[in-house]
């Protein structure tokens, strides 16, 4: 996903801890997340041409995941996410 690169550390961690709280509340687990840090996009979103990267790798019962992309949708920090299911 990438986040809004007007957001600060404290935000980002804030969004971060929201995501990592969520998916434990629905019986998952985050098993690994990298922050990237701030990359050009490929093409621009919600006038943006940078976004604060990160790679989350988790695992969640594959029916929440529906509800999951939504709220990541919803939130207006999160630019662009990308859900893969294994």
């Amino acid at each position: 996903m990438a986040l809004s690169p007007v957001a600060n550390e404290d935000e980002a961690s804030s969004i971060l801890e929201g995501i990592s709280g969520y998916v434990n509340e629905q019986g998952g687990n985050i098993e690994d997340q990298e922050i990237w840090g701030i990359r050009r996009l490929a093409f621009p979103v919600k006038d943006f041409q940078e976004g604060n990267y990160v790679r989350t790798l988790l695992k969640m019962d594959s029916i929440q995941t529906q509800d999951f992309d939504k709220i990541l949708e919803a939130n207006q920090e999160i630019l662009i996410h990308m859900l893969t299911r294994v």
